[in-house]
């Protein structure tokens, strides 16, 4: 699978993309499972996606023409996003969205390891990167587990959203990334 990350600018012609792209699918496993396009402008307009700290990108098949004539079309054909929060802070934080046609096809996979090649490769002093992920989001936990991330014994604080969707965080460090064998798993349970 070849893929291309293609870093979300701040144009009004991408920020429109975006808020299409997130407005016009379920996110089931997000704190807002079908945001409306006024709710993803604020999210815009607050700096979530772009911005001081945090950066996001495209996840584009490689085919995909990212020229300026097709970021016209980006929210059709875009797999996903990909989104870095936290960037000053010792262990930022990634989010990651797949539209529903592009779920359970491998992307998700995909897109993690490249995010921790990418993170570890252009931020040289941050040392290990967090994801987190709701219980029943199976589906997401099994794409954690084959790019190696490990479950945390003890998840910070503030993760748990009620018994039965409570999140499960997952970190992976710089020198468990580059193990030639993945680690066992500890369950945060």
């Amino acid at each position: 699978m070849n893929l291309q990350f293609v870093p979300i600018g701040e144009s009004e012609i991408e920020t429109a993309a975006l808020a299409e792209l997130l407005s016009g699918d379920e996110w089931p496993f997000h704190g807002d499972r079908r945001p409306s396009r006024e709710t993803v402008e604020g999210w815009l307009a607050a700096g979530r996606f772009t911005g001081s700290g945090v950066r996001s990108f495209w996840i584009l098949v490689a085919e995909a023409d990212a020229t300026s004539q097709a970021r016209l079309r980006l929210a059709e054909v875009a797999v996903g996003i990909v989104t870095l929060r936290d960037l000053a802070d010792p262990t930022p934080v990634f989010d990651l969205r797949l539209r529903s046609a592009y779920r359970g096809r491998g992307f998700g996979s995909a897109a993690v390891r490249w995010l921790t090649d990418y993170i570890f490769t252009e931020f040289p002093e941050i040392r290990r990167i967090e994801g987190h992920t709701r219980r029943d989001n199976l589906a997401m936990q099994r794409v954690l587990e084959r790019v190696r991330l490990v479950w945390l014994r003890h998840p910070p604080a503030g993760l748990a959203v009620g018994r039965r969707h409570a999140r499960r965080a997952l970190i992976t460090a710089r020198r468990v990334r580059l193990q030639p064998h993945p680690p066992e798993l500890v369950n945060c349970a």
